[in-house]
């Protein structure tokens, strides 16, 4: 990422606090919240502790309340969600569901694959998903067929064609 133009705001020591000022505020997320949409695709981060986040450069060199407004941010605008009732897993949606569902079905049509069976076929599919939780591949699944990208042979095994 250092060749990236965000790696030049990623040296400035202000970045790592939450501003005071409202206008900047507003840009300072909008610069955070992109960043860490873009660092979660690249490492194929679909749910992650929030101590381990924490844990990772830059998240490490923010103070504690600019982590939190960010994380906070990150969900109310519906690109993560909290996995647990004690705010410790966090799911960040770098892609939709909906557009995981329209990328699956082409890359099966796009390999040639017309039947998929299940959550293990879908994985095979797009190793990327290895990482994302059962429930939302299941939910793939299903926006497949109600997007009408694909049909159902069999419901309850989660086995479809893709149209």
């Amino acid at each position: 990422m250092e060749n990236e133009p965000c790696s030049k705001w990623l040296n400035k020591p202000w970045m790592y606090s939450k501003p005071k000022n409202v206008e900047t505020l507003a840009g300072w997320r909008k610069t955070w919240l992109n960043f860490i949409i873009e660092y979660a695709k690249r490492q194929n981060i679909h749910l992650i502790n929030i101590n381990d986040l924490k844990q990772m450069h830059p998240f490490n060199m923010m103070d504690q309340e600019a982590f939190d407004d960010i994380i906070n941010s990150l969900v109310q605008q519906r690109y993560g969600e909290w996995w647990d009732k004690n705010k410790k897993m966090l799911r960040i949606y770098w892609l939709s569901l909906e557009k995981w569902a329209e990328y699956v079905a082409q890359t099966a049509r796009n390999k040639e694959k017309s039947v998929i069976y299940g959550i293990k076929d879908i994985v095979e599919l797009e190793p990327r998903l290895t990482a994302m939780p059962e429930k939302d591949i299941k939910t793939i699944i299903r926006l497949m067929v109600e997007l009408n990208l694909a049909r159902w042979i069999d419901k309850r095994k989660m086995v479809i064609k893709i149209k």
